[in-house]
């Protein structure tokens, strides 16, 4: 089995944070966003999971995070839309919580008019996207205190379950995979559990896609398989699923220490942003996601990387 080169991902890490949280290491890289909002906020998940080996710097970035606060509403605004601001500002909000901070006051409602456009019949085409603005709006509804809509947002998507997952027209499978994950992080958000039957038929259906490239498609397969593995069926294929999966996340490692995106090259946008060139280097996005995977893999496994 491959190790993990840890020394240099921690050192990755420290570099990172000390030149101000850019998305890679590459040397003065022109034509590209910051992209700072979103930056800081993946690394505070970064600086929850590793906190044991470095020292992030806590304070620099709640500073950074809320320094994009909208004085309206107290969402956070870094690239405009209102559904950019939503992503945002949920990314940031559950990297403050990482860290360990309280979320600021703030108002979420004029995001989330009726008809609420996450719910619209043609959005669970994609359940990827649908899927990804259900969980943001259940946890702004958490956080708010608003338990009665979200009773009734799960109610209303049942007419687009099935028993492998959430959609209107069946998309292809990394789509519906990704939609899987997504909602089951909305149930997360909402602290409400999915019925042990539905996992069941979904876990079913995951193992017939393999582990796919990708720090989204990584993450989502084992994300998934990780919270079905409680219901105690298949044991043997979750834990074969996730000993590839961590094999393959290896395999993203660079030679600075992060994790690429793409399996030979960094991410190169965010949010329809620049934020770095194409080249064989770790990426704060794509070291999030992988060692969020590695996290799950390895409590599901116990594994001695």
């Amino acid at each position: 089995m491959n190790s993990l080169n840890f020394s240099t991902l921690i050192r990755w890490l420290i570099t990172i944070q000390d030149s101000g949280y850019p998305w890679t290491l590459q040397k003065n890289p022109k034509g590209v966003d910051r992209c700072l909002l979103s930056s800081a906020s993946l690394f505070c998940k970064l600086s929850k999971i590793y906190e044991n080996y470095f020292q992030p710097d806590k304070e620099e970035l709640k500073k950074i995070i809320l320094s994009f606060t909208r004085k309206k509403d107290g969402m956070l605004e870094d690239i405009s839309g209102k559904q950019n601001i939503i992503s945002e500002t949920r990314q940031a909000f559950s990297g403050l919580k990482n860290i360990g901070e309280k979320l600021p006051p703030f108002d979420p409602s004029e995001y989330f008019q009726e008809p609420l456009y996450f719910l619209q019949d043609d959005e669970w085409d994609n359940p990827w996207g649908a899927g990804a603005h259900l969980s943001h709006y259940l946890f702004f509804m958490k956080q708010t205190g608003q338990t009665s809509k979200i009773s009734e947002a799960l109610d209303r998507i049942k007419i687009y379950e099935h028993e492998d997952g959430w959609y209107r027209n069946k998309p292809d499978d990394h789509t519906l995979v990704n939609g899987i994950m997504k909602v089951m992080t909305a149930y997360d958000a909402a602290k409400v559990e999915i019925p042990a039957s539905l996992k069941e038929t979904i876990l079913d259906y995951v193992f017939k896609y393999a582990c796919e490239g990708g720090g989204c498609g990584i993450y989502d397969f084992v994300y998934v398989v990780d919270k079905c593995m409680d219901l105690g069926l298949h044991t043997d294929k979750c834990e074969k699923s996730l000993k590839n999966c961590f094999e393959f996340i290896l395999k993203h490692q660079k030679k600075d220490g992060g994790f690429s995106y793409n399996l030979n090259q960094c991410q190169t946008s965010f949010y329809g942003r620049r934020i770095a060139y194409p080249f064989a280097c770790g990426d704060v996005h794509g070291t999030t996601l992988l060692s969020m995977a590695l996290v799950r893999i390895d409590s599901g496994l116990n594994l001695d990387y």
